[in-house]
């Protein structure tokens, strides 16, 4: 049992960094309503169903994405420190990863997605 939990946790983490760009999803200067944001091409979340996720939250966000995951983190965030300190959110199946470090930039508090659904 122990081995399955520890090869389960590397998975997850080998998942949420890659070394893939991050696409900056929301909020941006063409799309400022999280309504309008488009869903990356093989996800099943929507950006707002990540911004439910989020709420409420005392911190204005900024969520970018790779081929498979969501990156959220405080708006302050550049793209490097959203996917290296912000949580991971799988867009197809909506397991969350937390961060390994926390710091200015995590959340410190995201619902899981069954609960927004």
């Amino acid at each position: 049992m122990k081995k399955f939990l520890i090869l389960t946790f590397i998975i997850a983490i080998a998942g949420c960094s890659s070394s893939e760009k991050l696409t900056e999803i929301w909020p941006t200067d063409a799309c400022p309503k999280i309504h309008e944001a488009k869903t990356p091409d093989g996800f099943i979340l929507t950006p707002y169903d990540i911004f439910e996720m989020c709420t409420p939250s005392k911190y204005m966000i900024v969520i970018y994405a790779d081929a498979t995951n969501y990156y959220v983190a405080k708006i302050i965030a550049s793209p490097k420190k959203a996917k290296k300190f912000g949580e991971c959110v799988n867009g197809r199946t909506g397991m969350i990863t937390h961060p390994q470090k926390k710091n200015r930039h995590s959340l410190r508090y995201i619902k899981p997605y069954k609960k927004i659904k």
